[in-house]
C-alpha cells in the first residue's frame, strides 16, 4: 500500500472505484479545481477492480495539484465497503470525506466542507448531491427517480438540520467519530447490494454523534446512458424498499403496514394512468409498487444485521 507518510493532513478524500477509469480521471480534475494552494489534502484511492484497467498512480497524480498527496492501493476482494475500510485505514486526515468515483465536486466543495466543520459540535455531514444525466431524460424520469439515484434535493431537511441518514456519494466525518463499514453490505457484496451508507450513519449516531445536512458542500453525480434504464431503476427501488425492513425490522413493521395499505391504492392509480395515457405517472406508480414489494419480500427473509458493528482497524 502506498501511504502518504506521517505528515499532518487536514482532509482525506476517500474513493472506492470499480469499472470507471474515465469518470475517476474527471473526478480528479474536479478536485484539482476545488483545492486552493496549500490545502493539506490527500486522495486515498481504493481500486476494487483489476489495476491494469486503470491509469497508473503517476498518471492520476498529474490530474491533482502538487499539494494534494495520492495514496493508492488495490483491494482484490470484491465489495465497496471492504475497499472503503481499507481507505480509512490508509488515511491520515483529521476529516474524512467520502466520494463516489462517478461524481464531480463543485469548485467551492472543499471550502464548504471546511466551513461545515468550523462548528466543533458537528461530527458528520451529508453533502448535497445533484444527479446529472449525460443524455436526455427518458419519459419516465421523475423526481422520485432522481431520489433513488441519490439526489438530496428531494430530502425534507434544511441546511444545518440533523438527518437520520447519509448519502455515500458525498459525506464526511471527523476521524474521532468515524466507524468502519459493514463489509457484507453494499455494492459488490452478496448479502445486500445497497445500504452501506445508511448503516454507517446509524452507527455514528448510535455512538452519540449527530449527522448534519450541509447541501452547500455539493457534488454532481453523473448518470450515463448505460445506467439510465428502467430495469436499473426498478432494481434500486426494490432494494431501497427492502432496506427499511432489513436494517430496521422494528420500525419496519410500520412500513409493512403502510405498504399493505398502499398496494391496492397504487395498483388502481397505475391502471388509471395507463388508461389515460399518462406514461410518466404510470411508470412512477409502478416504481412505488416495486418498492412496496421489495419491502414485503424482506419480511420473509432471515435478517442478520446487526449483531456487533465491526470495529475500525487501527495501526
Amino acid at each position: 500500500m502506498n501511504r502518504s507518510g506521517d505528515e499532518e493532513v487536514e482532509i482525506s478524500v476517500l474513493v472506492s472505484t470499480r469499472g470507471r477509469p474515465g469518470p475517476l480521471l474527471d473526478l480528479c480534475r474536479s478536485l484539482r479545481a476545488s483545492l486552493p494552494p496549500g490545502t493539506g489534502c490527500e486522495l486515498v484511492l481504493a481500486i476494487n477492480d483489476c489495476p491494469s484497467a486503470y491509469p497508473s498512480l503517476d498518471e492520476l497524480r498529474l490530474q491533482l495539484p502538487d499539494w494534494c498527496k495520492l495514496v493508492g492501493f488495490h483491494e482484490g476482494r470484491p465489495g465497496k465497503s471492504r475497499a472503503l475500510n481499507g481507505a480509512i485505514h490508509a488515511s491520515r486526515g483529521r476529516l474524512l470525506a467520502f466520494l463516489d468515483d462517478d461524481v464531480l465536486v463543485e469548485p467551492d466543495w472543499i471550502l464548504q466542507l471546511r466551513r461545515a466543520f468550523t462548528d466543533p459540535n458537528i461530527q458528520a455531514i451529508g453533502g448535497g448531491v445533484e444527479v446529472h444525466l449525460e443524455h436526455p431524460a427518458p419519459f419516465w424520469w421523475t423526481t422520485h427517480c432522481a431520489a433513488l439515484f441519490g439526489c438530496t434535493r428531494t430530502w425534507p431537511f434544511l441546511e444545518g438540520q440533523s438527518i437520520p441518514y447519509l448519502c455515500g456519494s458525498n459525506m464526511a466525518v471527523r476521524r474521532e467519530a468515524v466507524v468502519s463499514f459493514w463489509e457484507d453490505i453494499g455494492p459488490g457484496t452478496q448479502a445486500y447490494p445497497m445500504g452501506e451508507d445508511l448503516l454507517f450513519a446509524r452507527e455514528i449516531q448510535r455512538r452519540g454523534n449527530s449527522c448534519v445536512y450541509y447541501p452547500s458542500c455539493r457534488v454532481r453525480h453523473l448518470l450515463p446512458k448505460a445506467r439510465l434504464t428502467w430495469s436499473q431503476l426498478a432494481l434500486r427501488g426494490w432494494y431501497t424498499g427492502g432496506m427499511k425492513y432489513r436494517f430496521e425490522p422494528k420500525s419496519g413493521i410500520k412500513e409493512v403496514a403502510n405498504s399493505l395499505a398502499r398496494i391496492p391504492i397504487d395498483s388502481i392509480r397505475l391502471l388509471q394512468h395507463l388508461l389515460e395515457g399518462r406514461r410518466a405517472e404510470a411508470s412512477d406508480r409502478l416504481l412505488w409498487l416495486v418498492r412496496h414489494l421489495g419491502l414485503l419480500r424482506e419480511t420473509t427473509r432471515r435478517n442478520s444485521v446487526l449483531a456487533t458493528y465491526p470495529a475500525v482497524k487501527q495501526d
